[in-house]
């Protein structure tokens, strides 16, 4: 027995792929999201996933960890300069 093939598109992209979809179970398959789903006549491929939206740091007047341990290790030289432009910079 063959069947249908049903595509799902999604904002404009092919989501979902149904091989064989039997004659019965077509009509409630294209019901269940109207628009979205549509008979294949060729071989549609499945969309590529879109990037995913990389959350931006968030800038503060905070030292990083990287400087506080140069301003540290500097400390321990006995070089205090490195924590008062750290201060400095926390007093703007």
């Amino acid at each position: 027995m063959t069947g249908a093939t049903v595509i799902r598109v999604a904002d404009g992209r092919v989501t979902e792929r149904h091989e064989r979809v039997s004659p019965e179970a077509l009509p409630e398959l294209l019901e269940r999201a109207p628009g979205e789903y549509r008979v294949d006549i060729g071989n549609t491929p499945l969309s590529p996933l879109p990037p995913p939206v990389l959350p931006l740091p968030v800038l503060n007047k905070y030292p990083s960890v990287e400087e506080l341990t140069d301003a540290l290790l500097k400390h321990l030289d006995g070089d205090v300069s490195a924590f008062a432009a750290i201060r400095t910079k926390l007093q703007k």
